[in-house]
């Protein structure tokens, strides 16, 4: 009796230390779930085994539900990550099957496999090492949100700003934008910025949580009056101190989110490596067929600037700066829709989210937005599109 309590004793503390371990492991960011159940270490391992050995031929000897039971401790027993969205269904079956016996449960289970077969979408024809690093060339300081509620895909910004840096750039740029009275005679020299001011009051309305976007419009504006200066449509900066006050603000506040904010630096440089070949009339349909599929599954933001990009990154007349930031914008969300409404290799998920700080989302909800769309065609008519945006990047 001493032994036994003696080995009990020595069993308790080998499962702590390798619970401990565990958590170290998960604290380190490591993920447990690739790792074996027992360290090779542990004394404990080769008796569970044998017992695991005569328990697991049981459980095959008496078929369903008792075999797939084996075949799931094994993949722990191994270190062969599970798949978590089957394990939560069968977790999930009516407490009245558990209660009605193995032959119910077996039931179950098989239509939960079944129904998983029937979901799967066929294999991509996209190429999917190109796929992830066209992901990774594509960053651009937000990522592709889903709303399992409404079923519909979103952007959300991705910043490092601190919220009283972005509230800081937001007055100054309201307060630039003051600087103008049209219903005051004295102003009429200044008609030729309205249509800059209007750019400035829709970004300081849509982006004020987006630097990235507040920054893009900074630098179109400016990109813009340098022409106008030019042209001699209204006064240079050295001719009049209002339009001095307005440009230089205006680049002080697009450099100072540039300066501050790595995302956005990082966003500018995919940008400045963007291609910006004519796009083909043939490639121009794909795109516009593709666009007006994904809005009625869209909203906010992306619904509503998915057809603006759209417009920019297919006109030959537009101007190179705004054609690349378009291409970012539009074909970094389809590459990221694509990728997390198609069921990936998981090595294919962990691939994307190290190249990128977008992808959060992608692993996490891609068999549950392919189901939740109920489009498994999907990638068949998503695909095309996103082979022409791989060679923007």
């Amino acid at each position: 009796r001493a032994a036994d309590v003696a080995a009990a004793a020595h069993a308790a503390r080998a499962v702590w230390n390798q619970l401990r371990a565990d958590c170290e492991a998960l604290v380190a960011g490591r993920n447990v779930w690739i790792s074996p159940l027992w360290s090779e270490k542990n004394r404990l391992k080769n008796r569970f085994s044998e017992e695991w050995a005569v328990t697991k031929r049981a459980w095959q000897q008496t078929g369903a539900p008792w075999d797939r039971f084996a075949e799931i401790y094994d993949d722990f027993w191994s270190g062969t990550e599970p798949d978590w969205d089957f394990l939560e269904q069968i977790v999930l079956i009516d407490p009245e099957i558990w209660n009605a016996g193995p032959e119910a449960v077996a039931e179950a289970i098989a239509n939960i496999e079944n129904a998983q077969d029937v979901e799967t979408p066929p294999t991509s024809g996209v190429d999917e090492p190109s796929l992830i690093a066209g992901i990774g060339k594509s960053e651009n300081g937000e990522e592709i949100i889903f709303n399992e509620n409404r079923n519909k895909f979103n952007v959300e910004p991705l910043t490092n700003l601190p919220r009283d840096i972005m509230g800081e750039s937001i007055e100054t740029l309201t307060s630039t934008i003051d600087l103008f009275d049209f219903d005051e005679p004295s102003s009429n020299q200044y008609r030729a910025l309205e249509e800059e001011l209007e750019l400035l009051k829709q970004a300081v309305e849509r982006y004020a949580d987006r630097p990235r976007l507040l920054y893009i419009q900074c630098t179109r504006v400016t990109r813009r009056l340098a022409i106008k200066f030019q042209n001699g449509d209204c006064p240079a900066p050295s001719q009049d101190a209002n339009v001095g006050d307005f440009y230089v603000t205006i680049m002080e506040v697009a450099t100072g989110l540039r300066e501050r904010d790595p995302l956005v630096r990082e966003a500018v440089a995919h940008a400045g490596h963007v291609h910006t070949e004519p796009v083909s009339e043939e490639d121009q349909k794909t795109l516009e067929e593709v666009v007006e599929q994904v809005l009625p599954i869209s909203e906010g933001l992306l619904a509503s600037e998915l057809p603006e990009d759209l417009g920019t990154a297919i006109d030959p007349d537009a101007p190179l700066e705004d054609v690349r930031e378009a291409r970012l914008a539009l074909g970094g969300r389809l590459l990221r829709i694509f990728a997390t409404a198609y069921h990936w290799s998981k090595a294919g998920l962990q691939e994307v989210e190290s190249v990128t700080k977008s992808a959060a989302n992608i692993s996490v909800n891609a068999a549950k937005v392919a189901a939740a769309l109920g489009v498994i065609s999907m990638p068949v008519w998503l695909e095309k599109a996103v082979s022409i945006v791989l060679t923007w990047f």
